[in-house]
Protein backbone atom coordinates (compact mmCIF):
# COMPACT_ATOMS: atom_id res chain seq x y z
CA UNK A 1 0.00 0.00 0.00
CA UNK A 2 2.85 2.44 0.86
CA UNK A 3 4.54 1.76 -2.02
CA UNK A 4 1.12 2.42 -4.23
CA UNK A 5 1.14 5.69 -2.52
CA UNK A 6 4.31 6.72 -3.20
CA UNK A 7 4.35 5.96 -6.97
CA UNK A 8 1.05 7.71 -7.29
CA UNK A 9 2.50 10.43 -5.78
CA UNK A 10 5.85 10.57 -7.89
CA UNK A 11 3.41 10.15 -10.82
CA UNK A 12 1.50 13.23 -10.36
CA UNK A 13 4.41 14.89 -9.38
CA UNK A 14 5.71 14.35 -13.09
CA UNK A 15 2.84 15.82 -14.56
CA UNK A 16 1.21 12.26 -15.17
CA UNK A 17 -2.51 13.32 -15.99
CA UNK A 18 -5.27 12.51 -13.53
CA UNK A 19 -7.87 12.78 -15.48
CA UNK A 20 -6.71 9.62 -18.14
CA UNK A 21 -9.15 7.21 -19.04
CA UNK A 22 -9.45 3.55 -19.84
CA UNK A 23 -11.43 1.71 -22.22
CA UNK A 24 -14.10 2.23 -19.81
CA UNK A 25 -14.27 5.38 -19.26
CA UNK A 26 -12.73 5.23 -15.42
CA UNK A 27 -10.23 7.75 -14.39
CA UNK A 28 -7.19 6.44 -11.74
CA UNK A 29 -9.43 7.81 -9.04
CA UNK A 30 -12.37 5.32 -10.21
CA UNK A 31 -9.57 2.87 -9.83
CA UNK A 32 -8.35 3.85 -6.81
CA UNK A 33 -11.36 4.12 -4.76
CA UNK A 34 -12.40 0.40 -6.50
CA UNK A 35 -9.38 -1.34 -4.76
CA UNK A 36 -9.91 0.55 -1.77
CA UNK A 37 -6.48 2.81 -1.38
CA UNK A 38 -7.27 5.73 0.85
CA UNK A 39 -4.04 7.33 0.66
CA UNK A 40 -3.88 7.45 -3.02
CA UNK A 41 -7.51 8.65 -3.29
CA UNK A 42 -6.60 11.25 -0.74
CA UNK A 43 -3.99 12.41 -2.80
CA UNK A 44 -5.60 12.26 -6.15
CA UNK A 45 -8.37 14.47 -4.71
CA UNK A 46 -5.71 16.71 -3.21
CA UNK A 47 -4.09 17.27 -6.56
CA UNK A 48 -7.31 18.16 -8.09
CA UNK A 49 -8.77 15.13 -9.63
CA UNK A 50 -12.54 15.11 -10.84
CA UNK A 51 -14.40 13.99 -7.79
CA UNK A 52 -17.48 13.58 -10.35
CA UNK A 53 -16.11 11.90 -13.23
CA UNK A 54 -18.53 9.56 -14.84
CA UNK A 55 -17.98 6.39 -16.63
CA UNK A 56 -20.15 3.41 -17.79
CA UNK A 57 -23.31 4.67 -17.82
CA UNK A 58 -22.83 8.13 -15.31
CA UNK A 59 -21.03 6.20 -12.33
CA UNK A 60 -18.64 8.14 -9.90
CA UNK A 61 -16.25 7.55 -7.40
CA UNK A 62 -18.57 7.88 -4.70
CA UNK A 63 -20.89 5.16 -6.54
CA UNK A 64 -17.42 2.74 -6.25
CA UNK A 65 -17.06 3.66 -3.11
CA UNK A 66 -20.44 2.87 -1.91
CA UNK A 67 -20.97 -0.32 -4.07
CA UNK A 68 -17.80 -1.64 -2.75
CA UNK A 69 -18.11 -0.83 1.20
CA UNK A 70 -15.43 1.63 1.53
CA UNK A 71 -16.58 3.85 4.06
CA UNK A 72 -13.37 5.77 5.14
CA UNK A 73 -12.91 6.72 0.92
CA UNK A 74 -16.77 7.52 0.75
CA UNK A 75 -15.99 9.70 3.03
CA UNK A 76 -13.42 11.46 2.07
CA UNK A 77 -15.35 12.00 -1.25
CA UNK A 78 -18.15 13.61 0.43
CA UNK A 79 -16.01 15.79 2.40
CA UNK A 80 -14.23 17.23 -0.46
CA UNK A 81 -17.71 17.63 -2.12
CA UNK A 82 -18.64 14.88 -4.21
CA UNK A 83 -22.13 14.61 -5.09
CA UNK A 84 -24.26 12.61 -3.28
CA UNK A 85 -27.65 12.73 -5.65
CA UNK A 86 -25.40 11.78 -8.95
CA UNK A 87 -26.93 9.13 -10.84
CA UNK A 88 -25.70 6.41 -12.59
CA UNK A 89 -25.94 2.54 -13.64
CA UNK A 90 -28.67 1.21 -15.39
CA UNK A 91 -31.29 2.95 -13.83
CA UNK A 92 -30.33 6.25 -12.30
CA UNK A 93 -28.77 4.85 -9.11
CA UNK A 94 -27.75 7.50 -6.12
CA UNK A 95 -24.96 6.10 -4.36
CA UNK A 96 -27.99 5.63 -1.65
CA UNK A 97 -29.69 3.36 -3.73
CA UNK A 98 -26.57 1.66 -4.20
CA UNK A 99 -25.43 1.35 -0.15
CA UNK A 100 -28.99 0.20 0.22
CA UNK A 101 -28.95 -2.55 -2.36
CA UNK A 102 -25.39 -3.92 -0.69
CA UNK A 103 -26.49 -3.57 2.52
CA UNK A 104 -23.55 -1.77 4.29
CA UNK A 105 -25.40 -0.11 6.92
CA UNK A 106 -22.58 2.05 7.69
CA UNK A 107 -22.13 3.51 4.51
CA UNK A 108 -25.92 4.07 4.55
CA UNK A 109 -26.13 5.40 7.88
CA UNK A 110 -22.97 8.39 6.84
CA UNK A 111 -24.80 9.49 3.40
CA UNK A 112 -28.14 9.96 5.55
CA UNK A 113 -26.44 12.27 8.24
CA UNK A 114 -24.86 14.01 5.51
CA UNK A 115 -27.94 14.63 3.83
CA UNK A 116 -28.32 12.50 1.18
CA UNK A 117 -31.88 12.53 -0.17
CA UNK A 118 -33.74 9.26 1.09
CA UNK A 119 -36.12 9.60 -1.29
CA UNK A 120 -34.58 9.73 -4.35
CA UNK A 121 -36.28 7.63 -7.54
CA UNK A 122 -34.09 5.55 -9.64
CA UNK A 123 -35.80 5.66 -13.49
CA UNK A 124 -37.89 3.31 -12.40
CA UNK A 125 -39.03 5.19 -9.42
CA UNK A 126 -37.86 3.29 -7.01
CA UNK A 127 -36.43 4.67 -3.76
CA UNK A 128 -33.47 3.46 -1.42
CA UNK A 129 -35.98 1.40 0.62
CA UNK A 130 -36.93 -0.49 -2.24
CA UNK A 131 -33.53 -1.60 -2.64
CA UNK A 132 -33.22 -2.32 0.95
CA UNK A 133 -36.47 -4.54 0.77
CA UNK A 134 -35.23 -6.28 -2.25
CA UNK A 135 -31.63 -6.57 -1.43
CA UNK A 136 -30.74 -5.48 -5.21
CA UNK A 137 -27.71 -5.60 -7.05
CA UNK A 138 -27.77 -2.79 -9.25
CA UNK A 139 -24.94 -4.67 -11.68
CA UNK A 140 -28.11 -7.46 -11.97
CA UNK A 141 -31.71 -7.40 -12.76
CA UNK A 142 -33.53 -8.15 -9.34
CA UNK A 143 -34.16 -11.88 -8.68
CA UNK A 144 -35.15 -11.62 -5.06
CA UNK A 145 -32.96 -11.71 -1.93
CA UNK A 146 -29.38 -12.91 -1.20
CA UNK A 147 -30.21 -15.28 1.34
CA UNK A 148 -27.04 -14.39 3.42
CA UNK A 149 -27.63 -10.76 3.49
CA UNK A 150 -31.23 -11.16 4.45
CA UNK A 151 -30.66 -9.72 8.27
CA UNK A 152 -27.93 -7.35 7.26
CA UNK A 153 -30.80 -5.45 4.62
CA UNK A 154 -33.61 -5.76 7.30
CA UNK A 155 -31.51 -3.49 9.85
CA UNK A 156 -31.11 -1.50 6.54
CA UNK A 157 -34.94 -1.10 6.07
CA UNK A 158 -34.95 -0.59 9.87
CA UNK A 159 -33.07 2.51 9.67
CA UNK A 160 -34.04 4.01 7.08
CA UNK A 161 -37.62 3.74 8.07
CA UNK A 162 -36.08 5.27 11.31
CA UNK A 163 -34.46 8.07 9.70
CA UNK A 164 -37.76 9.13 8.08
CA UNK A 165 -38.14 7.67 5.07
CA UNK A 166 -41.54 6.55 3.31
CA UNK A 167 -43.07 3.30 3.98
CA UNK A 168 -45.61 4.17 1.47
CA UNK A 169 -43.19 5.14 -1.96
CA UNK A 170 -44.63 3.69 -4.79
CA UNK A 171 -42.49 3.02 -7.94
CA UNK A 172 -43.67 3.76 -11.77
CA UNK A 173 -45.89 -0.07 -11.22
CA UNK A 174 -47.63 1.73 -8.80
CA UNK A 175 -45.92 -0.87 -6.27
CA UNK A 176 -45.24 -0.16 -2.86
CA UNK A 177 -42.67 -1.50 -0.49
CA UNK A 178 -45.02 -4.03 1.34
CA UNK A 179 -46.03 -5.23 -2.29
CA UNK A 180 -41.99 -5.43 -2.70
CA UNK A 181 -41.40 -7.81 0.33
CA UNK A 182 -44.62 -9.70 -0.59
CA UNK A 183 -43.73 -10.22 -3.87
CA UNK A 184 -40.17 -11.55 -2.64
CA UNK A 185 -41.22 -13.99 0.43
CA UNK A 186 -39.93 -11.97 2.77
CA UNK A 187 -41.86 -12.14 5.81
CA UNK A 188 -39.54 -10.17 7.66
CA UNK A 189 -39.31 -7.20 5.82
CA UNK A 190 -43.57 -7.45 5.21
CA UNK A 191 -43.60 -7.75 9.21
CA UNK A 192 -41.37 -5.11 9.78
CA UNK A 193 -43.42 -2.71 7.62
CA UNK A 194 -47.05 -3.63 8.73
CA UNK A 195 -45.12 -2.69 12.50
CA UNK A 196 -44.74 0.69 11.42
CA UNK A 197 -48.08 1.08 9.61
CA UNK A 198 -47.75 0.58 6.35
CA UNK A 199 -51.14 0.37 4.32
CA UNK A 200 -51.90 -3.38 3.83
CA UNK A 201 -54.15 -3.48 0.86
CA UNK A 202 -52.74 -0.42 -0.64
CA UNK A 203 -53.12 -1.54 -5.01
CA UNK A 204 -50.32 -1.51 -7.49
CA UNK A 205 -51.19 -0.50 -11.15
CA UNK A 206 -52.98 -3.41 -11.66
CA UNK A 207 -55.06 -3.22 -8.44
CA UNK A 208 -52.79 -5.96 -7.03
CA UNK A 209 -52.83 -6.00 -3.28
CA UNK A 210 -49.65 -7.16 -1.75
CA UNK A 211 -51.62 -9.90 -0.07
CA UNK A 212 -52.63 -10.60 -3.99
CA UNK A 213 -48.65 -11.23 -5.25
CA UNK A 214 -48.02 -12.80 -2.02
CA UNK A 215 -49.98 -15.86 -2.89
CA UNK A 216 -49.87 -15.59 -6.65
CA UNK A 217 -45.61 -16.07 -5.97
CA UNK A 218 -46.38 -18.81 -3.45
CA UNK A 219 -45.59 -17.12 -0.46
CA UNK A 220 -48.45 -18.48 1.62
CA UNK A 221 -46.77 -17.55 4.59
CA UNK A 222 -46.68 -13.87 3.99
CA UNK A 223 -50.20 -14.02 2.67
CA UNK A 224 -51.67 -15.80 5.63
CA UNK A 225 -50.04 -13.20 7.78
CA UNK A 226 -50.99 -10.23 5.86
CA UNK A 227 -54.68 -11.61 6.32
CA UNK A 228 -54.63 -12.58 9.69
CA UNK A 229 -53.99 -8.79 10.25
CA UNK A 230 -56.84 -7.29 7.88
CA UNK A 231 -59.17 -5.18 9.28
CA UNK A 232 -62.65 -6.61 9.35
CA UNK A 233 -63.67 -5.21 6.35
CA UNK A 234 -60.57 -6.66 4.49
CA UNK A 235 -61.57 -9.78 5.80
CA UNK A 236 -64.27 -10.00 3.09
CA UNK A 237 -61.61 -9.76 0.05
CA UNK A 238 -59.65 -12.33 1.72
CA UNK A 239 -58.66 -14.95 -0.94
CA UNK A 240 -58.86 -18.36 1.23
CA UNK A 241 -58.49 -20.58 -2.05
CA UNK A 242 -54.97 -19.75 -2.78
CA UNK A 243 -52.93 -20.31 0.53
CA UNK A 244 -54.91 -23.40 2.03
Amino acid sequence: MARTAEAAKLLVKAGADKEAKDSLWQTPLHLTVMSGHLDVAKLLIEAGANKDANYKGGLTPLHSATRRGHLDIAKLLVEAGADMEAKGGRSGQTPLHWATGRGHLDIMEFLVEAGAHKEAKDDNGQTPLHYAIVAKDIYTEPTGLYPAAGRRHLNVAKLLIKSGADKEAKDRAGRALLHWAARHGHLEMATLLVEVGAHKEAKDGNGWTPRHLAAKYGHFDIAKFLEEHLTPSHHLLALPSLYT
